[in-house]
């Protein structure tokens, strides 16, 4: 996603941002009429993490653009607070599950980020553009090249293993309970396998 917004930086990057957001709230809301297994892991667990990757990119090349001096600052203050939030949305969910089933709490968390961030992403504000010359179309062939190129790039600095294995770590503690499956499952009445 980085590499297709830096590729067509004429598009403005809000635009990536709402798309992933509707994308969010509409698997939440998908997910909270699902009656087994399958559409619940096909609206909650992938077009979630979907519309999560498409909403991310953009955010944090936001965020890289307008900080400079401060940018670790900056990042750590975005990243505190979604931790913060994912700790609350863990106790929550569970309350909430326990009170009003599956439905409910699903419908309930579309609500929440549908009320919440939709208006944030009104302050999102992309910096202008340094260079407006004339946009060049790429073929998606020419876009996949020169991420590839990229990745073998990063792939030859030791720092680029470092931050792998910092980001598993990280993600291995990533505890987000909306996007695990097995308290939803559990509630629809099958097993948490």
């Amino acid at each position: 996603m980085t590499c297709i917004c830096k590729t067509y930086p004429h598009i403005n990057r809000r635009y990536y941002i709402l798309l992933g957001w509707v994308i969010c709230v509409i698997s939440l809301v998908g997910a909270s009429f699902s009656t087994s297994l399958l559409p619940l892991a096909l609206t909650q667990g992938l077009l979630y993490g979907v519309g999560a990757f498409i909403l991310d990119a953009p955010v944090l090349l936001i965020l890289n653009a307008w900080f400079v001096k401060r940018r670790g600052f900056a990042y750590g203050i975005l990243f505190s607070i979604t931790d913060l939030i994912g700790f609350g949305f863990a106790i929550l969910a569970e309350i909430m599950l326990r009170r009003h089933g599956l439905r409910w709490t699903l419908l309930m968390f579309a609500g929440i980020i549908l009320l919440i961030s939709g208006p944030a992403i009104l302050f999102l504000k992309p910096r202008p553009l340094e260079d407006k010359g004339a946009f060049c179309p790429q073929t998606p062939l020419v876009i996949l090249k020169r991420c590839l190129y990229h990745a073998r790039r990063y792939t030859r600095q030791y720092t680029f293993y470092l931050f792998t294995l910092s980001n598993l770590f990280q993600a291995l503690a990533f505890y987000l309970p909306f996007i695990y499956l097995p308290s939803y499952t559990t509630d629809l009445g099958h097993t948490p396998t």
